[in-house]
């Protein structure tokens, strides 16, 4: 059988494996994947974004002129809103892809066809362990590495969700094109830290106005305070000091003073930098409604179209590629405030774009009798009235 990987081929790294193992930020701390997820707020963003991706059903949809139906009880539904694999739900896949696409720039599915051709089974994979080939005829091959066993794969076979990328190889993470601004939250993170374990009490400073002859006595004399009055176990013990010594308190700057205002400037950076409104992450009071538009719009639908793209190349049959398309279901997760929902299903009762059972369904109700009727508007019963006079002729 021919096996196009043993051709010449081309490795590619991603970015981040090109610099994850290098202090690669102007404040000397290293950002990568690993490092980056131990910040409170590039985690929440990543995992807010991911699991409301992966809250999402996938539907397919045959497109016509007449518009779009939904197919239902199809193979791909059960992959992609059920369960991917016999030890995998479709809800786990999702939420790996999303998460190694934001964090490592790339996201892997591997597709197993079963004897007939069909897709019957979606296995993620971790980005770190898959590499990307260059083939001829611009042909892109992959190697999965699992349990240390290399499983050669072409394109056919791999979903491949690439974010920012440049050269339709591999993705740029948002960490790696932003790694300074993580950078600076991991240093303010090393800094807290590092206040909390002296109990958040300032420096102080011993002197004496003794000239020490043997420099490992100054030494001494300094471990000992440490152990003695250092830590947050250590709160309230009353030093002694001898020999004429004094304790000075370190003043603190204006520059550490606005600390807490510093790390509430990189919560707000790291959020923009992953678009979700800040106020989604922190709990602070706002709009919900328009946060959600806001989030839905900017940070999700940017997303899922990539996704969704992915997808459709992959498992949908080329025969059938412009007839059917991949969509995710965004109504499942915006979902307004209760007067909110009200007035919604209102308006599209009026409009008569709802039934009743429709609203009803929406609303997780059971259906009720002749509330499968769409209401007419007022209005268009006026303008019927209005062409029957204009119809009538005279007796």
């Amino acid at each position: 059988m021919w096996n196009p990987f043993k051709k010449k081929e081309e490795r590619s790294l991603t970015l981040d494996q090109l610099i994850s193992s290098q202090v690669n930020t102007f404040s000397g701390v290293t950002v990568n994947a690993s490092t980056s997820e131990k910040l409170a707020t590039v985690s929440s963003c990543v995992g807010l974004i991911s699991g409301t991706i992966a809250s999402m059903n996938v539907h397919a949809f045959n497109v016509s002129d007449k518009g779009q139906e939904r197919q239902t009880n199809t193979n791909l539904d059960s992959l992609l809103n059920r369960y991917s694999t016999n030890s995998i739900t479709a809800y786990d896949l999702k939420y790996h892809l999303v998460s190694q696409a934001l964090l490592r720039g790339d996201g892997y599915i591997q597709i197993i066809f079963d004897h007939r051709g069909s897709v019957s089974e979606l296995i993620p994979h971790q980005s770190d362990s898959v590499q990307v080939k260059v083939l001829p005829k611009n042909r892109l091959g992959y190697v999965a590495t699992n349990h240390g066993k290399e499983i050669p794969l072409t394109e056919d076979e791999m979903i491949h969700v690439r974010l920012n990328s440049l050269d339709n190889m591999t993705g740029r993470s948002i960490i790696s094109v932003c790694r300074d601004v993580v950078g600076e939250g991991l240093s303010q993170d090393i800094t807290a830290n590092s206040q909390a374990k002296n109990a958040f009490r300032p420096s102080v400073v011993l002197e004496t106005d003794s000239v020490f002859q043997d420099r490992s006595a100054a030494t001494r004399l300094k471990e000992e305070f440490k152990g003695m009055y250092q830590g947050q176990h250590k709160t309230g013990s009353v030093p002694l000091l001898e020999n004429g010594l004094k304790l000075s308190s370190v003043n603190v700057s204006n520059l550490d003073s606005q600390f807490i205002e510093q790390r509430c400037f990189s919560v707000q950076q790291i959020c923009a930098m992953f678009t979700v409104p800040k106020a989604l992450i922190t709990g602070e009071t706002g709009d919900y409604d328009q946060l959600q538009r806001q989030f839905l719009n900017n940070c999700i639908k940017p997303l899922i179209s990539n996704i969704e793209l992915a997808m459709s190349s992959k498992l949908i049959p080329h025969r059938n590629k412009n007839m059917v398309q991949l969509q995710f279901d965004t109504s499942s997760v915006y979902r307004a405030s209760p007067e909110q929902r009200m007035k919604n299903f209102d308006l599209g009762l009026r409009a008569g774009i709802y039934s009743i059972n429709e609203c009803r369904s929406m609303m997780g109700l059971s259906p009720v009798i002749n509330g499968d009727d769409v209401l007419t508007p007022s209005w268009m019963n006026q303008v019927e009235a209005v062409k029957e006079k204009t119809n009538e002729t005279p007796s």
